[in-house]
């Protein structure tokens, strides 16, 4: 973004594993926990290749929470902002997801009621999610058992997209993993997200001006 503030994620290559997790304009602001807001890109680059050989590394970035879409440049990292919440689209790899979806005693949208801690998307999905849509099928009105099964039958396809509403309240709601977690703020939602080891396929860049947002 012109003007100054943290690096942001300005391209998220097709073979990216955090397609789906990060969106465009994403700023990176922390990483395993160590504030780099005030770092270039280059040196956020160099840091993220520097640990591409642990298991995970955490990513914390601010997402602008104002309304309207914004896709990443593969297609398939996309969410909105609406008065029920943010539609995120999440891109699951094949077999277990380790998930537990129920439905709600009022009726509405299956929730997220639990992520194990084997789960591959842990740091994607968070506790109270409801799930919407699944690889762009309306699932809102199903039962938890239903999209269960769902997901189930479709273990063997190398991806499947599962469509989540997430609330925009304010505070933190943190996994049972304490491993996915974010927050509201006035400039934005801070989403931490577990990147596996290797390359990430992610380009940041420095908006002109530099320094903190």
């Amino acid at each position: 973004p012109p003007g100054g503030g943290a690096a942001y994620v300005s391209n998220i290559r097709e073979e990216s594993p955090l397609r789906g997790q990060l969106r465009l304009g994403d700023r990176v602001i922390a990483i395993d926990d160590e504030n780099v807001s005030k770092r270039k890109a280059m040196d956020i680059s160099l840091m993220l290749a520097r640990k591409s050989r642990q298991a995970e590394r955490k990513i914390t970035v601010l997402r602008s929470n104002a309304g309207g879409d914004d896709t990443s440049s593969d297609g398939n990292a996309s969410s909105s902002t609406s008065l029920e919440g943010i539609k995120i689209d999440i891109i699951a790899p094949k077999g277990k997801l380790g998930v537990v979806v129920d439905s709600p005693p009022g009726g509405g949208a299956a929730y997220v009621s639990n992520i194990r801690e084997e789960s591959p998307l842990r740091g994607q999905l968070r506790l109270g999610d409801r799930v919407i849509a699944i690889d762009d099928e309306n699932v809102s009105k199903r039962k938890a058992m239903d999209i269960s099964l769902m997901l189930a039958r479709k273990s063997r396809q190398a991806e499947r997209k599962i469509t989540v509403l997430r609330s925009n309240a304010g505070g933190d709601d943190t996994s049972s993993d304490g491993n996915a977690s974010s927050s509201t703020s006035l400039e934005g939602i801070k989403i931490d997200i577990i990147a596996p080891k290797g390359k990430l396929g992610v380009v940041v860049d420095s908006p002109p001006g530099g320094g903190a947002a």
